[in-house]
């Protein structure tokens, strides 16, 4: 089975901070479906390959397109793919593009997964990172949401910003508790160098935030986080009970995934990685001519085996050891380096698992290196 992503490129504004494939020219909207759904017709034997398990509208801001426009690639996806099997359908919205009957079609179109933008409840937070919407219409738009029977609510949280302190963090993580959603995605800052905040950092304009206060708030919205309840299954997710994205959560055990729409990635489970162009004119200029819109790589045994390594330590199941080595074969170096690790406390091994102690969290990317094969 796959998981289905459609990136949807088109954003009311240019936040501070973003680096994804989007536009802020909406009047493209009409071609680019037609384009979803050349590619849809293009793939559809490969859709058909593996059942759709789950379905996942990112981008961008697929709420801004509307529902006629979700409904038509739903209805297209229907006509060509088996989706009797398809649990999770998620749509990644800004507060600022609903209202309670833009929701209530969301729903009926069987969205029952709605990933809200929020990032802070702060307007000043919001206005410094050029957010299209305030705190009052966030919490207005999780209360439509509500109404109309979404159930599967996840919120956006973003820590690290210039000047943030752990005074203003709480605050935040209180205005999200507030809300009780079931799952919390909370990112800290990265800080891109095409982005506004890229260029303002190279012009000295503005600070990062130090990688010991960035710790520091991980930490804080962990602890916060873990005392409510939620489980940190992976290390930038937070889900209450059964509640975790199934979507998402394939990306980190390596399953098969179908990406459609400029920028989108796909993976045929094995050894086959493949990603349209991130040009959005380009990406349905050449699908109506029929000319190249991907590239494809075939991954060697290294690299799978270094993908395992780095997908499994972000979660809090960890790296299944036996299953490690049995498909890879630890080497000398290896065991030798996992097993300092563990004496040093940036990991720990527990029912045939290897996992990051809280502390190895806040240097997943490093730890998952030093396990690399060379």
């Amino acid at each position: 089975m796959a998981g289905l992503y459609i990136h949807i490129p088109f954003c009311r504004k240019a936040c501070h901070y973003c680096d994804f494939v989007f536009t802020t020219q909406t009047r493209g909207v009409d071609e680019f479906v037609r384009a979803i759904l050349l590619e849809i017709d293009q793939r559809c034997k490969e859709i058909n390959d593996k059942p759709i398990k789950t379905v996942y509208f990112g981008g961008g801001t697929p709420s801004l397109i509307g529902t006629k426009a979700v409904e038509t690639i739903l209805r297209k996806l229907s006509l060509i793919a088996d989706l009797s099997h398809v649990n999770e359908i998620t749509l990644e919205a800004n507060p600022e593009d609903l209202n309670p009957e833009k929701l209530r079609q969301f729903r009926e179109l069987g969205i029952n997964r709605l990933s809200l933008g929020v990032q802070s409840f702060s307007d000043e937070v919001l206005k410094s990172i050029n957010r299209a919407h305030d705190c009052h219409a966030a919490k207005k738009a999780i209360h439509d949401a509500r109404a109309v029977g979404f159930d599967n609510l996840n919120l956006d949280l973003i820590f690290g910003f210039p000047g943030q302190d752990t005074e203003q963090l709480d605050k935040d993580l209180d205005a999200f508790l507030s809300c009780s959603p079931e799952h919390i995605s909370a990112y800290s800052l990265t800080i891109e160098p095409k982005t506004y905040f890229g260029r303002s950092l190279q012009r000295k304009l503005m600070k990062e935030t130090p990688e010991e206060v960035m710790a520091g708030f991980f930490l804080q919205v962990r602890e916060r986080l873990l005392k409510h309840g939620y489980e940190h299954y992976e290390i930038s997710n937070y889900a209450l009970k059964n509640k975790v994205s199934i979507h998402n959560s394939s990306y980190w055990i390596n399953e098969a995934y179908i990406g459609l729409g400029p920028g989108a990635h796909s993976y045929d489970g094995e050894l086959i990685r493949r990603w349209n162009t991130s040009s959005i004119t380009g990406y349905s200029q050449r699908l109506v001519k029929q000319v190249g819109y991907f590239e494809t790589e075939q991954l060697s045994p290294k690299d799978k085996a270094n993908e395992f390594i780095f997908t499994r330590l972000r979660t809090q199941k960890g790296l299944p050891k036996s299953d490690w080595e049995k498909a890879y074969h630890l080497t000398e170096s290896q065991i030798e380096t996992l097993e300092q690790l563990i004496k040093e406390g940036w990991l720990m091994e527990q029912e045939g698992h290897v996992r990051l102690t809280e502390k190895g969290m806040l240097h997943a990317d490093t730890l998952s290196a030093a396990l690399f094969y060379d």
